[in-house]
Protein backbone atom coordinates (compact mmCIF):
# COMPACT_ATOMS: atom_id res chain seq x y z
CA UNK A 1 0.00 0.00 0.00
CA UNK A 2 2.55 2.19 -1.15
CA UNK A 3 0.94 4.05 -3.55
CA UNK A 4 -1.45 7.34 -2.43
CA UNK A 5 -5.17 5.97 -2.56
CA UNK A 6 -5.82 8.90 -5.07
CA UNK A 7 -3.26 7.20 -7.75
CA UNK A 8 -4.76 3.69 -6.83
CA UNK A 9 -8.27 4.86 -7.47
CA UNK A 10 -7.47 6.93 -10.31
CA UNK A 11 -5.48 3.62 -11.83
CA UNK A 12 -8.50 1.48 -11.22
CA UNK A 13 -10.69 4.30 -12.80
CA UNK A 14 -8.39 4.20 -16.31
CA UNK A 15 -8.23 0.17 -15.87
CA UNK A 16 -12.41 0.19 -15.86
CA UNK A 17 -12.72 2.46 -18.65
CA UNK A 18 -10.09 0.96 -20.48
CA UNK A 19 -11.88 -2.30 -20.05
CA UNK A 20 -15.56 -1.14 -20.92
CA UNK A 21 -14.46 1.02 -23.71
CA UNK A 22 -14.44 -2.08 -26.42
CA UNK A 23 -17.99 -3.64 -24.60
CA UNK A 24 -19.75 0.19 -25.25
CA UNK A 25 -18.26 0.32 -28.76
CA UNK A 26 -19.24 -2.97 -29.87
CA UNK A 27 -22.81 -2.73 -28.46
CA UNK A 28 -23.29 0.49 -29.83
CA UNK A 29 -22.17 -0.40 -33.22
CA UNK A 30 -24.43 -3.29 -32.89
CA UNK A 31 -27.40 -1.40 -31.76
CA UNK A 32 -26.50 1.00 -34.93
CA UNK A 33 -26.26 -1.98 -37.05
CA UNK A 34 -29.59 -3.33 -35.80
CA UNK A 35 -31.19 0.43 -37.09
CA UNK A 36 -33.02 0.59 -40.29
Amino acid sequence: MSLPVTRRIARAALLVAAGAAPVIGAAGSASAAALP
